[in-house]
């Protein structure tokens, strides 16, 4: 059904009489905002008309109040002056629905909280003086003793973690001077929004909107709440407006969903059992990978039980054991299993060959060097493994291990490398053997990277889960080598290590673009302070 503009005019007209106002003539304005509502008001096409084609105006007064009464009032005037005032209107999922049309007071903030920020405008200029006693952002930290130096390192591209943090403790506290402890969400998207209208270099453009790293308006997250949080902490039990709750922790689902098989079971079984006495030379290579692609279906719902618990899923050395050709070739048919695992194009799969090379190694260790920092150079001859390993001191830790258990003595982690997590490196001339059978009783089913340096200060590369080791290939660079580690963990259905919770989530999202992943407002804090840094 196409758009009218009779009707449209209508609506106007009736929008007259029911609020008993002057007439109005049709603007531009109002147009636009009937335009909007004309899929919503669609039943005026279809009232039935009298034999000149046109509804007698009380008639459809009438019928126009009984079904769109509640929306009318909103074209051509910002406020109603009479009608209904207590009606909800619908609102996107994630956003609660108010009660009643807001007041004048609370209009402004409110306007400036989307409902969906996917399709949200561009940010607007916000006023500061509704959440803080200072006109602008950059006041706020010219009048406070740490913030000259924020404003320097920001205008110097020198603004790093540390800076950050100095910078949301100074807003944040103005904040709370202002509105109270719970400052609303609205208040504290205020406050997001103006930080990054005030310096444009902080914005991330891995979001559509660029401040969700200091309050996601969907999930209520960000530098703002936590360090809200932290703040309340110390506050008097009298003071405290929410009491504390237990979380209950869920289970993600990975990319390999449950498909209904395409051949029947007996098939399956053989193809398995030929695949697995067929002897891994270059003569069979190309029947072993008929054989790994017609089992597919199968082995991913074997390997990957999402309603069973975790202690009762197959271990490396099991999957191994069953499927023993996957890890064969170098690495090869390990690769190509997790292509087809992501062949919906949900990442960017060469973002560690050649994003990160590209913009992120030469960042991170100038970064490091201005902040001081080790940079192992003895250590870690390649850059961009070493660029890797910086990283992860660069980010914040998973603190479950800070966290004591009765009668368990826990050693807190430090930001020392090497992380044993993710790289051990070793020298040339050790028996790999050996070596695994020293760490067996320390391997656990997270994957790593061992790397064995040869004579002319290169590495081999292994990768080792449940002290098994899987050769790469000897050409293999340490990029390609981390990318096959990360793909292990996927094919291998095994959990990051808890202690590189945010280096992963670095890689996944903004490495590799995983879409169907979260990035952490800590890894979007960081991707900016690297991405303005003046190199």
């Amino acid at each position: 059904m196409g758009f009218k503009i009779g009707p449209i005019k209508k609506i106007i007209r009736i929008k007259n009489s029911i609020q008993s106002i002057s007439p109005v003539d049709t603007s531009e304005a109002d147009l636009q905002q009937a335009i909007l509502l004309n899929n919503q008001f669609k039943v005026i096409d279809k009232v039935p008309l009298n034999g000149n084609d046109e509804l007698p105006e009380e008639n459809l007064l009438l019928h126009m109040s009984q079904e769109c009464n509640r929306s009318l009032y909103f074209i051509g005037s910002s406020t109603p002056s009479s009608g209904p005032t207590s009606q909800s209107s619908p609102t996107s999922p994630g956003t609660p629905s108010t009660a009643s049309t807001p007041s004048p007071n609370t209009a402004q903030s409110r306007s400036s909280m989307p409902s969906d920020p996917e399709e949200s405008d561009p940010l607007k200029t916000v006023d500061v003086s509704s959440i803080m006693s200072y006109p602008s952002i950059k006041e706020a930290l010219l009048g406070h003793p740490k913030g000259p130096p924020i404003l320097e390192a920001i205008n110097n591209g020198q603004f790093d973690e540390r800076c950050r943090r100095v910078l949301v403790r100074i807003l944040t506290s103005e904040l709370v001077k202002h509105c109270g402890n719970y400052p609303s969400d609205e208040q504290k998207y205020a406050l997001a929004q103006a930080l990054v209208e005030a310096f444009p270099e902080l914005r991330c453009d891995l979001s559509t909107i660029g401040c969700e790293q200091y309050f996601d308006p969907v999930t209520k997250k960000g530098f703002i709440s936590y360090r809200l949080e932290n703040m309340r902490k110390n506050l008097a039990i009298g003071e405290k407006k929410y009491a504390k709750r237990k979380k209950k922790l869920s289970q993600e689902n990975t990319d390999a969903d449950t498909i209904t098989l395409s051949i029947s079971e007996n098939e399956i079984l053989q193809k398995i059992e030929l695949m697995n006495n067929t002897l891994p030379n270059v003569a069979n290579k190309a029947s072993i990978e008929k054989n790994m692609f017609d089992t597919f279906h199968a082995r991913r719902e074997w390997i990957h039980r999402p309603n069973e618990d975790v202690s009762k899923q197959p271990t490396v050395l099991e999957i191994v054991d069953k499927f023993p050709r996957i890890i064969d070739y170098n690495g090869e048919l390990m690769e190509k299993e997790y292509q087809r695992m992501t062949e919906n194009g949900i990442e960017n799969s060469n973002g560690l060959l050649t994003v990160f090379p590209v913009t992120y190694t030469k960042r991170i260790l100038e970064y490091c060097k201005a902040n001081s920092l080790p940079l192992y150079e003895d250590l870690i001859k390649d850059d961009d493994l070493r660029a890797l390993a910086l990283l992860i001191g660069l980010l914040p830790r998973s603190n479950f291990a800070t966290k004591r258990k009765a009668n368990e003595n826990v050693t807190r982690s430090s930001n020392s490398f090497p992380m044993p997590q993710f790289l051990i490196i070793k020298p040339n001339g050790i028996s790999i053997e050996e070596e695994l059978a020293k760490m067996s009783s320390e391997c656990t089913q997270q994957a790593f990277i061992l790397a064995v340096e040869t004579k002319f200060s290169k590495y081999v590369y292994f990768l080792v889960s449940d002290a098994k080791p899987v050769p790469l290939a000897p050409e293999t660079s340490a990029l390609a080598a981390v990318t096959a580690l990360r793909q292990f963990h996927y094919v291998f259905n095994i959990e990051y290590a808890k202690e590189l919770k945010f280096f992963y989530n670095f890689i996944d999202c903004v490495v590799m673009n995983r879409k169907s992943m979260k990035i952490l407002p800590s890894v979007r804090s960081l991707n900016v302070s690297l991405l303005n840094f003046k190199v």
